[in-house]
């Protein structure tokens, strides 16, 4: 592996420690990420359009189940880091936090499994932020309907504005009323955070919640409660789509030919 540089502008994260609990019964040899779509597995997707981007001045890899097999596979022009202990997105970014916090000014945070996201929409991602003064910039998407291949993104967080256009909040499905579900724009969760407001409220976070982990949304909620400057780029729903089941990654087969 080559000796990345003491400083960069932005370094970018791929969470890929899940087990993948409901894909396990199809793919007992295979952590989640190495589930193949489209003739190549999940993870090897979203490295292409990375790499391809040319966003990343480091690229790391947040590995936890059957790490050696995804380290094995991938190769070691990767950096990785290993969540021993699975405690939610929060926590695998606090993982992060020794290797970046002094070197990186923003941080991306992107996941292995979901594959789809566009080379141009990560530049696009990373070009926002950096001219702006926000401390998150997130893709966001607006499905036309919850139906079909759409319908995971059902269960995702509703953006919430207020007459200005402005986000004054994100709300959880679970918590959120028949007119907040209504609502068809969703947190994509990939974000791209500034390195000096990421760390410190990362400590903040807390593991009240019936999984008892730290989630990264959270962060959203911090950054909107305290004014801190929140951008949101829209992208095509079909970049935001994750892989949960084999049944999603059967809907999803249809549609690969039209990205």
């Amino acid at each position: 592996m080559k000796d990345k540089p003491q400083k960069c502008a932005l370094a970018v994260v791929v969470l890929a420690a899940g087990q993948g609990k409901r894909m396990a019964a199809a793919h007992p040899d295979k952590p989640k990420v190495l589930v193949p779509i489209g003739g190549a597995p999940f993870i090897v997707h979203i490295l292409s359009s990375v790499e391809k981007s040319k966003v990343a001045d480091r690229l790391v890899l947040v590995v936890g189940h059957m790490a050696e097999k995804i380290k094995s596979t991938l190769g070691n022009k990767y950096e990785y880091l290993v969540q021993e202990e699975r405690l939610g997105t929060g926590h695998a970014v606090m993982i992060a936090e020794g290797l970046l916090k002094s070197g990186c000014e923003n941080v991306m945070v992107l996941y292995g499994d979901h594959p789809f996201v566009k080379p141009e929409t990560l530049r696009r991602l990373r070009e926002m932020h950096l001219s702006g003064k926000s401390a998150v910039t997130m893709l966001t998407a607006a499905p036309k309907d919850f139906n079909d291949w759409r319908a995971s993104f059902y269960d995702f967080g509703r953006i919430v504005r207020n007459e200005h256009g402005e986000v004054t909040r994100l709300v959880e499905k679970k918590d959120a009323t028949d007119e907040e579900r209504a609502i068809r724009e969703v947190n994509l969760g990939m974000y791209v955070f500034r390195g000096d407001w990421l760390w410190p409220h990362l400590q903040k976070l807390e593991r009240n919640n019936a999984q008892k982990e730290y989630y990264l949304t959270d962060l959203i909620k911090m950054a909107t409660t305290e004014g801190a400057g929140l951008t949101t780029i829209p992208c095509d729903p079909r970049e935001g789509v994750g892989m949960n089941t084999t049944e999603q990654v059967a809907a999803v087969e249809k549609i690969l030919k039209d990205l």
